[in-house]
């Protein structure tokens, strides 16, 4: 939305018309870093209109290129501010025929500006943005002299992401050898060690625990003497079935 100062107060002005709702703007730009910019842009103020003391009608209209600076802001919470300051190169249109003319005239005119952004994500954000246009002159319109009040949303995208802080490179450590230690002296280490307790005169296997061995020996223990037909052992054998009864243990 766009306001016109002013141009209702031209001399013999009968019948001022409200100003034109519609203004828009296209823009694109370069960030430096974070907090500062510049924006290029074609800006379209929209239309006023009044009438004179002799009933003849006037309208006008800015248009054109924009180059400003911009300073940003950031708040918490995915909340911005901004300022802006830089010049408009414009078109002032008459589109009603003076003496059978369309009359224009063209200028720079000074701006500036203030809004509040919010970032739906790192790339896209939109602003509320106020603008204050001086200067906007027309010699060939009565000597017109004119300001603007602009209020608008802004929607906009940046390409590209911020770069990355530079990643130190990593630091050669020396490894650090630490004796891993064979308490039971059977000689596995302790790590690896699942029985740390073998005896020094067991033989062990890669883990450290006892290897078992079946051995097949041969005893002769003598005879063992039954009575005559029957389960009865005799005494006399009982000291050689005592000797079977110690092996056994």
């Amino acid at each position: 939305v766009n306001n016109y100062e002013q141009n209702c107060d031209q001399p013999n002005t009968k019948v001022c018309g409200e100003d034109s709702p519609y203004a828009w703007d296209v823009f694109g730009g370069y960030l430096f870093n974070e907090y500062i910019g510049i924006e290029l842009g074609y800006r379209d103020l929209g239309r006023a209109d009044w009438t004179d003391s002799k009933d003849q009608m006037f309208d006008v209209g800015a248009a054109g290129v924009s180059l400003g600076v911009v300073g940003f802001y950031p708040l918490a919470d995915k909340w911005s501010l901004t300022s802006e300051i830089g010049t408009y190169s414009y078109l002032l249109e008459n589109q009603q025929t003076v003496n059978g003319y369309k009359l224009s005239d063209s200028g720079v005119a000074l701006f500036a500006g203030a809004g509040v952004g919010y970032n739906f994500t790192d790339n896209l954000k939109l602003q509320a943005k106020y603008r204050r246009y001086e200067n906007l002159d027309a010699d060939v319109l009565n000597n017109l002299k004119m300001e603007s009040n602009y209020w608008g949303l802004a929607l906009s995208y940046r390409f590209g992401t911020s770069t990355p802080a530079p990643v130190a490179a990593p630091v050669a450590v020396a490894p650090v050898v630490v004796p891993l230690g064979d308490d039971d002296k059977d000689g596995v280490t302790n790590n690896i060690d699942k029985c740390p307790d073998t005896p020094t005169t067991h033989k062990v296997d890669a883990t450290g625990c006892t290897v078992y061995e079946n051995i097949t020996t041969k005893h002769d223990l003598g005879g063992i003497l039954f009575a005559n037909d029957s389960a009865e052992i005799r005494s006399g054998s009982f000291a050689e079935l005592e000797k079977l009864a110690d092996h056994l243990n």
